[in-house]
């Protein structure tokens, strides 16, 4: 079995087509009969690669198994293939390819460049293209240097197989030849090394990438940058000759953005890629300001005490500079940053300047405007007091009450300072209190005393000009005597009702209050009836009363009800006749007597059918007629009201005819079927009238 594992390329001149990976040790291809088998392709290249060493295998065995090419790699068995090229071969054990004129073997040396398998043997006729039907050859790297991606005649491989030749040791151990490799000095790749910058908003900035990079074994070749990242907020340009790169950021970014290159040295060897970071700085910001001042007076404003810069935080006040004077006063700029707008004389109303600012990069904001309200000087008022009006208040005998003195003052210029209110008169029989803040005052009647007492008071308005005294004059009304409640009266009721019916009585309807009224929500019963319950309506006070199932005879109950001052009555009786159920009467029914009636042939006929019918208990019941029996010979409609029957024969008939109904009495009982006889009557004969014969 194959100790390697083995990835194989498939290529054309110009890229790679297939990429196979050949898996070694004893759970690999060879071992287990399973080769990696592939359909050749016309003009390419098989490359090999040693996974282990990243480069090609140094020896491989081959066989020509009819068209197809056998490999195996070290330590497989050539009959145990790792790899078939199914159709490698010509036709008819031909030599040479099957197809195009480049199919070779070949593998990358440890200097970097490609040679093709050629015989250890030396021997032309063990050349994989040559090979014999079932012939097996070792092969080494060797010949000439051969490129990756471009085809060249085979045929020539015969004539470099005296260098090949050269190329291979004499292996005294195992009687062959093995490849030994040309000595070369190993090829460095360059180094490049990270790069930073810095630049404005929508600023381009050239940045020398290569400059720090460096080649161990040759010179970096500043025409072979090339961008592998572009940058996500700009746009990146090479110089084709200096390898230097311009950064441009995209309008308006501000903030970090990066890309990334590769450069190759003079033997062509690409370098890692190397990161190239840009600060594109952020300007400061420069915010609107605002100020007040008077006329005729100066005022001083800290313009960049709310300014920023969020690169560094670091705004320089030294870099002030007005970009836009005031239209109606000057400014002056000290070396703080401070600007000091000074108004034209007399001038009142709003102005404007414009200023900008940099950073401690240097960096400009954008202009800030800073507007200053000149305030005119104020005309001085003509003050007028406050109006304090007098005031009146009524409470009980050694009662507070509270008296808002201030609601009805008023003031022409400005507003009532309640918090002024002055007591400038004490009152004679009470004392007073004032809310501090409200401004209203309690008045408190000495103990005992009623009639009218006085006190006088001012305020001040919002400016502290104080009012007028205002006198308020109270009113204490003497305590009245308590009266001697009356309680009510609650008289005696009675109600009716049937056996197993309930009954309301309105109990309080006859009850009576002489300094009241009677208050129905608290009626209570004080005494159960014996042979019912009761239900009392808690908002009318009425009282429903049901007997107990089956009984009749007198009940009773008793209450008492209050009035509106709380006053309880008297126990008053209710007594309740409750009625036994009448005897159900026995209902006689109605009689329906037969009926006759006579009519002409085709004429309708109305005959009164109840006329006759009789009921012993009640009265006939007209609407309730209805026919039994339906007549033979014609037909029948009854008159919903009267229940009045009229009988319409059929076309041409003539003779009797009958049919029969039922009736019932105001009870709803059923009468016996009666019969009605129509004698429906033939038209006579018109007579043949003969004309007189004349003699």
């Amino acid at each position: 079995m194959s100790v390697k594992n083995i990835v194989l390329k498939i290529n054309d001149k110009k890229a790679t087509l297939d990429t196979f990976s050949i898996e070694g040790g004893k759970g690999g291809r060879g071992a287990q009969g399973t080769p990696l088998k592939l359909a050749a392709k016309a003009n390419v290249h098989y490359e090999l690669t040693d996974l282990e060493t990243q480069f090609g295998p140094e020896n491989i065995a081959t066989k020509r198994a009819g068209k197809d090419l056998w490999i195996s790699f070290e330590g497989g068995d050539i009959e145990q293939p790792d790899l078939i090229i199914e159709g490698y071969y010509a036709d008819n054990a031909q030599l040479g390819y099957a197809d195009g004129e480049s199919n070779l073997i070949i593998g990358q040396h440890e200097n970097g460049k490609y040679y093709p398998y050629v015989p250890e043997s030396a021997d032309k006729n063990d050349a994989v293209s040559l090979l014999a039907d079932q012939a097996e050859a070792g092969q080494a790297l060797g010949g000439e240097e051969v490129a990756a991606f471009w085809a060249f005649n085979p045929w020539w491989l015969l004539a470099l197989l005296p260098v090949a030749a050269l190329a291979i040791d004499h292996d005294k151990d195992k009687g062959g030849n093995k490849f030994v490799p040309p000595v070369v000095t190993k090829d460095y790749p360059p180094v490049a090394g990270d790069d930073s910058g810095k630049t404005k908003p929508g600023q381009p900035v050239e940045i020398e990438v290569i400059s720090n990079d460096t080649d161990k074994d040759g010179t970096i070749d500043p025409k072979t940058v090339v961008i592998t990242k572009q940058p996500a907020n700009g746009t990146v340009a090479v110089d084709p000759i200096t390898g230097k790169v311009t950064y441009t950021p995209n309008p308006g970014f501000s903030g970090p953005d990066e890309f990334e290159y590769t450069v190759k040295d003079n033997h062509g060897n690409p370098s890692n890629p190397a990161k190239v970071v840009i600060d594109v700085e952020t300007p400061p910001v420069a915010v609107d300001d605002k100020a007040n001042t008077k006329v005729d007076q100066s005022v001083v404003i800290d313009i960049t005490a709310n300014d920023s810069d969020l690169e560094d935080g670091k705004i320089d006040p030294k870099t002030v500079e007005i970009t836009k004077q005031p239209a109606n006063g000057t400014v002056t700029v000290d070396a703080d940053g401070k600007v000091t707008y000074t108004p034209n004389p007399g001038y009142a109303g709003a102005d404007e300047f414009e200023y900008i600012v940099k950073d401690s990069d240097g960096n400009e904001s954008d202009p800030a405007k800073v507007v200053i309200d000149v305030e005119a000087k104020p005309v001085e008022p003509i003050l007028v007091p406050p109006v304090a009006t007098n005031d009146s208040g009524t409470t009980q005998e050694n009662t507070p009450v509270e008296i808002d003195i201030i609601a009805n003052d008023t003031d022409a210029d400005g507003t009532i300072d309640a918090t002024t209110v002055v007591i400038t008169k004490q009152p004679a029989n009470g004392t007073l209190e004032i809310d501090p803040t409200t401004g209203k005052v309690t008045y408190t009647p000495n103990e005992g005393f009623s009639g009218a007492d006085e006190f006088e008071y001012t305020v001040k308005d919002n400016d502290g000009q104080p009012s007028n005294p205002a006198k308020v004059v109270i009113d204490v009304e003497a305590k009245p005597v308590e009266p001697i409640l009356v309680p009510p009266v609650a008289t005696n009721d009675s109600g009716t009702t049937q056996e197993n019916t309930p009954v309301e009585i309105d109990i309080i309807a006859n009850d009576t209050d002489v300094d009241g009224t009677i208050d129905p929500t608290t009626v209570e019963i004080t005494k159960q009836p014996a042979n019912g319950t009761l239900e009392i309506d808690p908002t009318t006070g009425k009282v429903t009363y049901t007997p107990n199932e089956g009984f009749s005879g007198a009940d009773e109950f008793e209450y008492t009800v209050k009035d509106n001052d709380g006053q309880p009555s008297n126990p008053a009786k209710v007594v309740i006749d409750v009625e036994a159920k009448p005897v159900e009467p026995i209902l006689v029914p109605p009689v329906a007597t037969n009926d006759s009636g006579t009519t002409q042939e085709n004429t309708p006929v109305e005959i009164d059918i109840i006329a006759n019918d009789t009921d012993a208990d009640g009265t006939i019941d007209a609407t309730t007629v209805v026919i039994t029996k339906q007549p033979a010979n014609g037909t029948l409609e009854i008159d919903p009201t009267t229940g009045k029957v009229t009988y319409t024969p059929n076309e041409g008939f003539s003779g009797a005819d009958e049919f029969e109904y039922t009736v019932k009495d105001n009870d709803g009982q059923p009468s016996n079927p009666a019969k009605v006889v129509i004698d429906v009557e033939a038209k006579p004969v018109e007579p043949i009238l003969v004309p007189p014969v004349a003699t």
